[in-house]
């Protein structure tokens, strides 16, 4: 049961990743298939319905997916991330390049500067994304950032590779 109206009324149906295609099925019911590598089939037919702890499972998992995009990586994750004092040893491989570090337990993102050889602090990471625009580009990665402005003030940017 997606919560939403009647038959001829428009649903959202958050997911967990991003979806790749849908399919309206022959018998009224849709196919999603997600980055997750999940085929997930929808339908408004209660004799075809997962039971209630499966469609229990599946919206806790969208709020989990959806809670970590907004609220920046874990601790855990952050430990996993190379340590900002040992950038110096860790080159870039071309200008521009994005990689993420740990500073003081907190991730930051920086960009190489072939012409510096070195890492230049961009700002703070504080969501995911698997991926996005930015002034109609492309990217694999989009990571939402936070830059100190000058005179006081956050700047609130997204940084893509």
């Amino acid at each position: 049961d997606g919560g939403g109206g009647g038959a001829g009324d428009p649903q959202i149906i958050l997911h967990p990743a991003c979806v790749w295609n849908v399919v309206a099925l022959p018998n009224g019911d849709i196919a999603t298939c997600c980055d997750d590598g999940t085929l997930r089939i929808f339908t408004r037919a209660s004799d075809r319905m997962a039971p209630v702890e499966e469609r229990e499972k599946f919206g806790q998992t969208v709020q989990e997916a959806h809670k970590k995009k907004s609220g920046g990586p874990t601790p855990e994750e952050i430990a996993k991330l190379p340590l900002w004092e040992h950038s110096v040893s860790r080159p870039g491989s071309s200008e521009g390049q994005v990689q993420v570090f740990n500073k003081g337990g907190i991730a930051i993102a920086a960009q190489w500067s072939a012409v510096s050889r070195t890492w230049v602090e961009v700002g703070q990471v504080t969501g995911s994304s698997d991926g996005g625009t930015i002034d109609g580009t492309s990217f694999d990665h989009v990571l939402p950032i936070e830059v100190d402005q000058t005179g006081g003030g956050v700047a609130k940017l997204q940084i893509g590779y």
